[in-house]
């Protein structure tokens, strides 16, 4: 081999080396997943709702774009005072809310 084949040989040898001390030895085969009963102390599990909903004010920038009837029609406004009224049963104590920033 010439000199110019071995210079990014070596160099990549090199950058490949570096991740054999990255570790650290006291976390190697550890799992890091958090289980549900390990969340709080004494192993009780928190209630959580999750609730998904397409952009209603979409403006069709979206590489999927759902199409929906009229979120105003009547039946739609039964179905989210049905929702509205699940949420309150469930009281939650935090909500996090996806918002333009801004």
């Amino acid at each position: 081999m010439n000199k110019h084949t071995l210079s990014p040989l070596f160099l990549l040898l090199l950058a490949c080396a570096g991740g054999l001390f990255a570790q650290d030895p006291d976390t190697i085969g550890y799992d890091f997943r958090i289980r549900p009963a390990e969340c709080q102390p004494g192993g009780d599990r928190i209630p959580v709702l999750l609730l998904g909903v397409y952009d209603m004010a979409n403006a069709k920038p979206d590489l999927f774009n759902v199409q929906a009837d009229d979120v105003l029609a009547p039946k739609r406004q039964a179905e989210i005072e049905e929702l509205v009224a699940r949420l309150a049963k469930f009281q939650p104590t935090k909500i996090a809310v996806e918002a333009p920033f801004g």
